[in-house]
């Protein structure tokens, strides 16, 4: 089977290994083979806990593939909580996302935690557009784990963001999103 496809002449644009596509970039074609697949993304170097701020920014965001690991903890009253927990560049990313979420205190239905993938501007840092890849409501004794995989081929700077609502007296939450985060290139 044959193919026109632009992506990969994209890809290679944004990586800055090809300036314009030659004849047949596009052209992909499968061939009636199975065979294994082996993934080979850049090495992870290194981790980050999310609590000395976030991994990168918008001007230098992280290229590279890496380990990050966010807590939050509260007992009590709290007002909104939104924390950048990393920005990424641009290319093909693959997410392994974990988060536990556990909430006591008071039935607050309206009251929410979010992780959210936000692709950026660079020159300003104004957002393009917003996907939401998780949300727990504040119920009491509510307790979820959830577990996502998701490949990312992003071409501009992104970011993932996580919001807490505001809490009162009484109420008891704690969050950790474990991420690791692969770049292929």
């Amino acid at each position: 089977m044959r193919f026109v496809n632009d992506r990969l002449s994209q890809f290679a644009r944004i990586a800055g290994s090809q300036g314009q596509p030659k004849t047949g970039d596009n052209l992909l074609e499968i061939t009636p083979l199975l065979l294994g697949v082996l993934d080979m993304s850049d090495p992870i170097r290194r981790g980050v806990q999310t609590f000395a701020g976030a991994a990168g920014s918008v001007t230098e965001p992280v290229a590279e593939s890496i380990l990050i690991q966010d807590s939050y903890d509260q007992v009590g009253v709290q007002a909104l909580n939104s924390r950048d927990i990393a920005f990424f560049a641009p290319g093909l990313w693959h997410l392994n996302i974990f988060k536990q979420f556990r909430f006591d205190g008071t039935n607050a239905p309206g009251s929410l935690s979010q992780l959210i993938l936000t692709s950026v501007a660079t020159d300003l840092g104004s957002i393009i557009f917003n996907v939401l890849l998780s949300q727990h409501r504040y119920y009491i004794g509510a307790a979820r784990d959830y577990n996502r995989d998701i490949w990312l081929p992003m071409l501009t700077t992104w970011k993932l963001n996580t919001i807490s609502s505001a809490m009162v007296a009484g109420d008891e939450i704690h969050t950790m999103t474990s991420i690791v985060a692969r770049r292929f290139f």
